[in-house]
């Protein structure tokens, strides 16, 4: 699992028209603190487009169900990237994602996939539905 930023850097960088993202693949695990991997960058060490993607796949699993939890709320997410903005997260970034001016519709998009059934439960696991038949398949 913590191996994953550096391999999925390394195949981008095997075509020439994502070795730009290289960059952001790599770093997009790392957090502001410097807690993160693979390179324990701290603040603005990490690019920008890392931590942009961090905000991106830390939502993303929050509102997906897991084998150990359901998914959660707008409002726990909103919480979640309060309480780890200058820890995990890029301080000015998620003060700025937090404000009404962009939480109102990134909360309608939490609560609209959910309730859109777009996602599929597939031994337990919140899938999106358009995954559900691969998801099976590969367990």
């Amino acid at each position: 699992m913590r191996t994953h930023p550096e391999k999925g850097a390394i195949l981008a960088g095997k075509v020439t028209q994502f070795r730009d993202l290289v960059p952001a693949i790599r770093g997009h695990h790392e957090s502001w603190d410097g807690t993160g991997y693979p390179d324990r960058l701290v603040g603005e060490e990490i690019p920008l487009w890392a931590r942009v993607i961090m905000f991106a796949d830390t939502i993303d699993a929050m509102t997906t169900d897991r084998p150990y939890r359901e998914s959660l709320s707008a409002d726990s997410v909103r919480e979640e990237l309060r309480a780890q903005a200058g820890r995990q997260f890029d301080p000015t970034i998620a003060s700025e994602l937090i404000t009404d001016r962009y939480w109102t519709q990134l909360a309608d998009a939490i609560r609209s996939n959910h309730d859109s059934g777009e996602y599929e439960s597939v031994d337990g696991v919140s899938v999106p539905r358009h995954s559900a038949t691969a998801f099976s398949i590969s367990r």
